[in-house]
């Protein structure tokens, strides 16, 4: 995990670019932050065993705010399916939204917010730098379930 801030007030980490069986939860030890904000944008795998591995880590920080940012869709498909990834101390910033081209076939993520969405859960239409609306390529319900916890 590298540290682009780590001082008594803020803990900017970025994790990755794997969270598996070599992630040291024990790594919480060296931040110094009363706010710990965790930057995804490394992060491109994280497996079984490096989920066990995060909630130990999310466990040592328990007295801490904690932020989400630039999370991938393997993180937001973590974020749904384990509980205690997104917690009373844990506020999510931004994550990535997958969408899809119908014209060329290309998967395309969109970098998005809570706000974006909204309550109600509702994607926002999105656009190619050439105009030609994408699809929404997941169900709302299922994907952005873990802002509702």
């Amino acid at each position: 995990m590298e540290f682009s801030q780590n001082d008594a007030n803020l803990t900017l980490a970025m994790p990755g670019p794997r969270v598996d069986e070599n992630f040291d939860p024990d790594i919480s030890k060296k931040f110094e932050g009363k706010e710990v904000v965790f930057d995804f944008s490394n992060l491109n795998l994280m497996n079984s065993t490096g989920i066990r591995e995060w909630l130990l880590l999310l466990e040592n920080l328990k007295d801490r705010k904690i932020t989400y940012k630039n999370c991938p869709k393997i993180f937001v498909l973590v974020m749904n399916m384990v509980k205690g990834v997104v917690s009373e101390n844990v506020t999510v910033e931004s994550f990535y939204v997958p969408f899809y081209d119908p014209e060329t076939d290309d998967e395309i993520d969109v970098l998005m917010s809570p706000a974006d969405i909204g309550q109600n859960l509702e994607v926002p239409e999105q656009k190619t730098k050439d105009g030609r609306p994408l699809e929404f390529d997941d169900v709302a319900e299922k994907y952005f379930q873990f802002l509702k916890m």
